[in-house]
């Protein structure tokens, strides 16, 4: 009997000690820039890490990743941008510009919330945050901490209009012109919707 017993506690203590999510929510991408792998975009993904399980799983933390065919391009005037719409927001976007100026001040790696932010004489709500980063072989991974952004885009909050897009960008900040469509290098989208839990 205590032989099985200390094998169960110790998977109880292991519990205790690894990060729980919530389901998670992929789309993907047909593999269709053979020439470069590093412009593919393969999948996409949304999570959340918390503590807890089932009914007590609480959401802690927000992580976007984007797959690639190959190692990201890691030079001015490539971006790698996750997208998505949340109602009472607007847009929630997680961006990857390696080498423009702004990346040198602001980080390479940037979250961009539509709202949240000082309201300021002009109107403007929005806010410019610093995730956490990694790049792990072909795989781009944002996390932010929910309690950092604003309470619209907190758990509950539902991403719509989700897009991701490896493009070219601007070599001074990084951004892409306004009203452009998909991305030139290639672009993934999905009608689906994905609830933060």
């Amino acid at each position: 009997m205590r032989r099985t017993l200390a094998p169960l506690a110790a998977l109880a203590a292991l519990a205790l000690i690894t990060p729980a999510s919530a389901g998670s929510f992929s789309y993907a991408d047909p593999k269709d820039q053979p020439a470069n792998g590093g412009f593919d975009i393969l999948s996409v993904s949304y999570s959340t890490l918390g503590k807890g399980t089932g009914k007590r799983y609480v959401p802690a933390t927000l992580v976007a990743s984007m797959t690639l065919s190959a190692a990201p391009v890691k030079q001015a005037g490539v971006g790698y941008i996750v997208a998505a719409q949340v109602e009472g927001c607007g847009d929630v976007t997680f961006s990857y510009t390696p080498g423009t100026v702004a990346s040198g001040i602001l980080g390479e790696a940037l979250l961009f919330v539509g709202c949240g932010g000082a309201t300021d004489p002009t109107g403007s709500d929005s806010q410019i945050l610093t995730p956490k980063f990694a790049i792990t072989g072909s795989t781009l991974t944002w996390s932010m901490a929910l309690k950092a952004l604003p309470k619209a885009v907190r758990a509950g909050a539902v991403l719509t209009e989700m897009e991701s897009i490896v493009d070219v960008v601007e070599p001074a900040f990084g951004t892409r012109p306004i009203g452009v469509g998909p991305g030139l290098l290639d672009t993934a989208t999905t009608e689906q919707t994905w609830r933060i839990s």
